[in-house]
């Protein structure tokens, strides 16, 4: 019966990251960065996965909306940083500077090799990494489970889990991380 549980709450939580509630009803929900730090991460993911580079100038050039760089730029000689916002035009300059993602990597890294395992595509990454998400969210709440029965209940329903598992950001993985950690304990 607890299996059967289960995989009924990760079939719901994946129908659940696919559906949107909008002008009165139910619509499929396009996969993809929506906005802010989603496409930073979304254009790190696609720098590590596809030209396996940390250094981000030709990153945003593959890009098709062209997000404001989330970046910073470090002198090539001073190593001195600067953020993309408030730098110069001659501070980001490619014969002065490179510029490196001004957010972590372990997040990054952690979808570039999901997304490595899973052969996956330019046009197939979007789908790849909200199923991750959605498992991972998933996961976390089966450790809770685990550890405290039916008040898992409240990780699932009282976090920012089920929104967030429509989302590029690392606070579900972080969860489950925490949690495997209280598990073993």
């Amino acid at each position: 019966m607890t299996r059967l549980l289960a995989l009924c709450l990760l079939a719901a939580m994946l129908f659940c990251s696919r559906v949107e509630w909008r002008n009165g009803h139910f619509q499929w929900q396009a996969v993809g960065p929506y906005s802010g730090d989603e496409k930073g991460y979304d254009i790190e993911i696609r720098s590590l996965l596809f030209e396996r580079s940390l250094e981000m100038e030709s990153a945003y050039d593959h890009y098709p909306a062209q997000p404001a760089h989330q970046v910073f730029c470090v002198n090539r000689l001073t190593g001195q940083s600067v953020n993309w916002f408030v730098a110069t035009p001659a501070q980001c300059a490619p014969a002065v500077a490179y510029q490196e993602a001004s957010h972590p990597l372990a997040f990054a890294a952690l979808m570039t090799v999901i997304l490595w395992t899973a052969r996956a595509t330019p046009e197939t990454m979007y789908r790849v990494m909200a199923d991750a998400m959605v498992v991972m969210a998933w996961a976390g709440v089966m450790i809770a489970w685990r550890l405290a029965g039916w008040q898992a209940a409240v990780v699932l329903l009282a976090s920012p889990w089920l929104a967030y598992e429509k989302s590029l950001f690392s606070e579900i993985p972080a969860g489950v991380c925490l949690a495997m950690a209280w598990w073993v304990r």
